[in-house]
Protein backbone atom coordinates (compact mmCIF):
# COMPACT_ATOMS: atom_id res chain seq x y z
CA UNK A 1 0.00 0.00 0.00
CA UNK A 2 2.73 2.28 0.95
CA UNK A 3 4.57 1.95 -2.33
CA UNK A 4 0.65 2.89 -4.26
CA UNK A 5 0.81 5.73 -1.94
CA UNK A 6 4.61 6.90 -3.49
CA UNK A 7 3.93 6.16 -6.65
CA UNK A 8 0.27 8.06 -6.98
CA UNK A 9 2.18 11.03 -5.18
CA UNK A 10 5.05 11.16 -8.11
CA UNK A 11 2.65 11.03 -10.76
CA UNK A 12 0.66 13.92 -9.27
CA UNK A 13 3.53 15.85 -8.75
CA UNK A 14 4.67 15.16 -12.06
CA UNK A 15 1.40 15.59 -14.22
CA UNK A 16 1.47 18.91 -12.13
CA UNK A 17 4.94 19.82 -13.51
CA UNK A 18 3.89 19.24 -16.84
CA UNK A 19 1.10 21.16 -16.56
CA UNK A 20 2.79 24.42 -14.93
CA UNK A 21 4.69 24.23 -17.85
CA UNK A 22 3.07 24.14 -20.63
CA UNK A 23 -1.20 24.71 -20.46
CA UNK A 24 -0.84 26.89 -17.38
CA UNK A 25 1.69 29.18 -19.07
CA UNK A 26 -0.69 29.56 -22.03
CA UNK A 27 -3.85 30.38 -19.90
CA UNK A 28 -1.46 33.19 -18.03
CA UNK A 29 -0.41 34.38 -21.52
CA UNK A 30 -4.20 34.97 -22.68
CA UNK A 31 -5.02 36.10 -19.56
CA UNK A 32 -2.99 39.01 -19.35
CA UNK A 33 -4.25 40.14 -22.95
CA UNK A 34 -7.79 39.92 -21.48
CA UNK A 35 -7.31 42.03 -18.99
CA UNK A 36 -4.68 43.92 -21.46
CA UNK A 37 -7.38 45.02 -23.46
CA UNK A 38 -10.14 45.74 -20.83
CA UNK A 39 -8.07 49.19 -20.08
CA UNK A 40 -9.34 51.95 -22.58
CA UNK A 41 -5.64 53.46 -23.13
CA UNK A 42 -4.94 50.01 -24.62
CA UNK A 43 -7.83 49.73 -26.98
CA UNK A 44 -7.28 53.40 -28.37
CA UNK A 45 -4.00 52.21 -29.27
CA UNK A 46 -4.87 49.35 -30.43
CA UNK A 47 -7.87 51.55 -32.78
CA UNK A 48 -4.66 54.02 -33.58
CA UNK A 49 -2.34 51.37 -35.30
CA UNK A 50 -5.54 50.26 -37.28
CA UNK A 51 -5.94 52.90 -38.39
CA UNK A 52 -2.08 53.73 -39.45
CA UNK A 53 -1.51 50.77 -41.22
CA UNK A 54 -4.65 51.33 -42.95
CA UNK A 55 -3.57 55.04 -44.09
CA UNK A 56 -0.19 53.22 -45.05
CA UNK A 57 -1.75 50.36 -47.10
CA UNK A 58 -3.68 53.07 -49.13
CA UNK A 59 -1.15 54.96 -50.15
CA UNK A 60 -0.06 51.41 -51.68
CA UNK A 61 -0.72 51.17 -55.75
CA UNK A 62 -1.05 47.38 -55.28
CA UNK A 63 -2.60 46.14 -51.97
CA UNK A 64 -2.41 42.26 -52.71
CA UNK A 65 -0.12 39.99 -54.50
CA UNK A 66 -1.48 38.25 -57.33
CA UNK A 67 -1.86 34.82 -55.39
CA UNK A 68 -4.02 37.08 -52.65
CA UNK A 69 -5.88 38.51 -55.44
CA UNK A 70 -7.15 34.92 -57.26
CA UNK A 71 -7.49 33.37 -53.86
CA UNK A 72 -9.81 36.27 -52.51
CA UNK A 73 -11.41 36.26 -56.01
CA UNK A 74 -12.55 32.84 -55.80
CA UNK A 75 -13.35 33.18 -52.32
CA UNK A 76 -15.96 35.91 -53.08
CA UNK A 77 -16.98 34.45 -56.17
CA UNK A 78 -18.02 31.58 -54.40
CA UNK A 79 -19.78 33.49 -51.10
CA UNK A 80 -22.00 35.24 -54.38
CA UNK A 81 -23.30 31.99 -55.52
CA UNK A 82 -23.75 30.91 -52.52
CA UNK A 83 -25.63 33.79 -51.93
CA UNK A 84 -27.68 33.53 -54.77
CA UNK A 85 -29.27 29.88 -54.24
Amino acid sequence: MKIFVVKTFIVAFAFYIVFELTISSKIRTVKNSIIKFQEKSERVKVKEKILLEISKVNKKDQILSEGDREILSEFINKLQKELSQ
